[in-house]
């Protein structure tokens, strides 16, 4: 657990000043369970959420409380650990005030997974993972790409497509909810291997199957509804990767297969 709080002046280390910043901001005889508040910002939606009182007040569980919508800070910690098996990213009542969300089949998800650019959220891991001369395919919009790479899409007015990429080897492919839109998708993946040079990453972030509207029969965009156990089953059958990475599903319903080539 990292602490989000604002470190007082003449302080430099949060970590190790934790308890004590938590107790002299929020713990006080009166401020019942003030610390909940930061557990449920923890667990409930990523770190989103950040306590706005000042140094040596003890009325933060009721700054809290207007933000939640809810008299009892307690209240969204419980809700969000009932919840949280159940669903990555859990959105209930108790916090809908809190970012947009929409509806499908009586269930909640954040509103942001209708409107694309998915690989906002893998970008910053795919950093470590992916460097020099790269492709980024079904990107939609250039500004979407990963940075550095050159983007590829059956949208933009050039003849490269999924099946069908620039001359010479790369050293990664990335491709971010792309594949579930192929037709062929192993014959996709098949195509990108031969154009990885040795050492070369294989960068995929694609939807999981908790997000029911992503689900080839609710969704008629998605053709496919790949899986980590897929994707690890495809790449270990190859024969032709290592350092195979198979996630499970992330806050944005959506999960990582990533494998070096020989």
């Amino acid at each position: 657990m990292f602490c989000h709080f604002k470190i007082p002046k003449g302080e430099s280390s949060c970590s190790r000043k934790y308890e004590r910043i938590i107790r002299r901001h929020f713990i006080e005889p009166k401020s019942k369970g003030c610390k909940h508040c930061h557990l449920t910002c923890k667990m409930h939606n990523a770190g989103l959420l950040r306590c706005f009182s000042k140094p040596g007040r003890p009325d933060c569980q009721r700054t809290f409380s207007t933000i939640l919508g809810k008299s009892s800070c307690q209240r969204c910690l419980v809700t969000s650990v009932e919840n949280i098996d159940s669903s990555p990213f859990p959105v209930n009542t108790t916090c809908s005030a809190m970012y947009p969300i929409v509806e499908f089949n009586g269930k909640k998800y954040p509103k942001f997974q209708s409107e694309g650019n998915a690989s906002q959220f893998s970008i910053p891991f795919a950093k470590h993972f992916c460097s020099g001369r790269g492709v980024d395919i079904g990107c939609m919009h250039k500004e979407w790409s990963y940075p550095g790479a050159l983007p590829i899409d059956k949208r933009f007015p050039d003849e490269y497509d999924a099946y069908n990429l620039p001359e010479g080897l790369f050293d990664y492919i990335y491709s971010s909810h792309c594949l579930e839109h192929l037709e062929d998708w192993v014959g996709a993946l098949d195509y990108w291997g031969t154009k990885l040079s040795s050492e070369g990453v294989l960068f995929l972030y694609l939807p999981h199957y908790s997000q029911e509207y992503w689900r080839p029969w609710n969704n008629r965009n998605h053709i496919h509804s790949l899986q980590p156990e897929i994707l690890r089953d495809y790449f270990e059958s190859k024969g032709l990767y290592h350092g195979i990475l198979i996630s499970g599903c992330d806050l944005n319903n959506s999960f990582y297969a990533i494998a070096v080539k020989i």
